[in-house]
C-alpha cells in the first residue's frame, strides 16, 4: 500500500521559498544573467511523524509529499532537473532500525520508480541524469546467507552493472555522454587495497598494490581523466593524498598525519580539491587546492569537516562546518576562501547541500531536527519537523 498523504497538519510549518540549479560537472546548471527572482526551486528532504519519516519534495516553497510505501522509513535525500523534468533520489528503510533489507528509489515528476527490488539492504550514493538516462550508483549487501560484503554497483535506467567483487568502496561517479565514469577502491588477491576506476563498468587500477590506496573522487574534462586518492605512506600513521591524471601522479599533500580527499573538480585542466587533514592537536582542518596551490579554509584550530565543493565562473564555494569556541558545530560556505556563518550556534547545525545561480548561494542544512534554508547567508526555516537534504535551482 502506498501513501500519498499531503501532510496538511504540517503544512502550516513551511515558509515560502523561491528559486533554481546546474551545469557542467561541478558547476551549477542554469548559472546565468538572470535575475533572483526568474528562478524556480525545489528542495527535497523528508517530515517526522510518530510512526516513520515521510519524504517531500518543496517547490518554489509549496510542500508536497511523495508517494512511498506506507510501512517505510524513506527520505529524499538529492533532486536534479533535465529538461522540464524532475528526478529525485531516495532511501527506503524499515522504521524499527532492521535494515536486513532497504530499497534505492527514485521519483520522476514525483511518480515513484524502485531501483532495487527490497531484497537485499540497499543505500544510494549518487544519481546523475545525462541524455535522458538516469545513472544512479549504489550498494547492495545480501545478509540472507550471513554474507555481509557490500558490492557496490550502478544502474542506467533500472538495469544493473555491478563493479567489484571481492571487498572495496565505489565513491563518486560522473557521466559525459552517457560514458560512466565511476572512482573507488578493490582489495586484490593479495590483500591489497588498490585504488582504481571504472569505466562503463571496466576497471582500471590506478596504484600497483604497494600501498594500500583509495580512490576518493573522479572528475572528466574532454579526454583527461583524473582521480583523486589517498594512500599509505611509510610514516607510522599518515597518508599521501594524490591525484592521478592520465597516467600521471602528483602528490598534494604527504606527512605524518592522514589527509582525505572529499571532491575532484578538472576545469580547465586545472585540478580542484577538496579535502581534509588532521592536525597535531587532534583537530581536522578543511584544506583546498588549485593543482599543487594550497588554501586553507579553516585555521586547524578547532575540527572543520568539508561538505562540497562548487565552481561558479571563476569563483571557487566551499561549503564545510566547524566547531566554534563552545564546540557547537556551525555551517558555513567560503567563497575564495573567505568564510562566513551560516547557523547562529544556538544548536549543532549541519550543512546538507548548496547550489550557486546568479551569484546567488543557496544552502540547505539542518539543526535540531528542523530544516532551515539560508539564501546569500539569510536563515528561513523550512520545516519544524523534519529535515532537507538536497536543492536544485535552476533559471526559468
Amino acid at each position: 500500500m502506498k501513501s500519498t498523504t499531503l501532510l496538511l497538519a504540517i503544512l502550516s510549518f513551511s515558509f515560502i521559498l523561491s528559486c533554481k540549479k546546474k551545469g557542467a560537472e561541478g558547476e551549477p546548471e542554469g548559472n546565468g544573467n538572470g535575475n533572483a527572482g526568474n528562478v524556480k526551486e525545489f528542495m527535497v528532504g523528508a517530515l517526522n511523524n510518530a510512526q516513520r519519516k515521510e519524504p517531500v519534495v518543496w517547490k518554489d516553497g509549496e510542500l508536497t509529499a511523495l508517494p512511498f510505501e506506507s510501512s517505510q522509513n524513506t527520505v529524499a535525500k538529492s533532486v536534479t532537473i533535465a529538461g522540464n523534468d524532475v528526478y529525485i533520489l531516495g532511501h527506503e528503510t524499515s522504521p524499527n532500525g532492521f535494515i536486513r533489507t532497504s530499497r534505492i528509489v527514485t521519483w520522476k515528476n514525483d511518480e515513484l520508480v524502485p531501483v532495487t527490488d527490497g531484497s537485499k539492504k540497499a543505500a544510494p550514493i549518487k544519481m546523475v541524469v545525462d541524455n535522458g538516462n538516469v545513472y544512479v550508483l549504489g550498494t547492495e549487501t545480501d545478509q540472507s546467507q550471513g554474507s555481509s560484503t557490500t558490492l557496490y554497483k550502478y544502474w542506467k535506467n533500472g538495469v544493473v552493472t555491478p563493479l567489484n567483487t571481492r571487498d572495496g568502496q565505489a565513491t563518486d561517479m560522473v557521466v559525459i555522454n552517457n560514458e560512466v565514469y565511476i572512482s573507488g577502491n578493490e582489495t586484490n588477491a593479495a590483500g591489497r587495497v588498490i585504488a582504481k576506476y571504472w569505466k562503463n563498468g571496466v576497471a582500471v587500477e590506478i596504484t600497483d598494490g604497494s600501498k594500500d590506496a583509495y580512490g576518493e573522487s573522479i572528475s572528466v574534462e574532454g579526454s583527461t581523466i583524473t582521480v583523486l586518492f589517498n594512500q599509505k605512506n611509510s610514516t607510522q600513521f599518515g597518508n599521501d593524498l594524490k591525484v592521478w591524471k592520465n597516467n600521471v601522479v602528483s602528490i598534494l599533500n604527504s606527512g605524518n598525519f592522514n589527509t582525505f580527499g572529499k571532491k575532484i573538480i578538472l576545469k580547465n585542466n586545472v585540478a580542484h580539491v577538496l579535502g581534509r587533514q588532521n592536525m597535531p592537536n587532534a583537530s581536522q582542518q578543511v584544506v583546498y587546492w588549485a593543482d599543487a596551490a594550497k588554501k586553507e579554509i579553516t585555521n586547524g584550530n578547532r575540527s572543520g569537516y568539508e561538505i562540497d565543493m562548487q565552481i561558479a565562473g571563476s569563483d571557487v564555494y566551499v561549503l564545510f562546518e566547524e566547531d566554534n569556541a563552545s564546540n557547537t558545530l556551525i555551517a558555513k560556505i567560503a567563497k575564495n576562501g573567505v568564510a562566513k556563518e551560516l547557523s547562529n550556534g544556538s544548536d549543532d547545525a549541519s550543512a546538507a547541500a548548496f547550489t550557486i545561480v546568479n551569484g546567488i548561494e543557496y544552502v540547505v542544512g539542518n539543526a535540531n531536527k528542523q530544516a532551515f534554508q539560508w539564501k546569500n547567508g539569510t536563515e528561513k526555516v523550512v520545516n519544524l519537523n523534519g529535515s532537507v537534504n538536497g536543492i536544485f535551482v535552476k533559471n526559468n
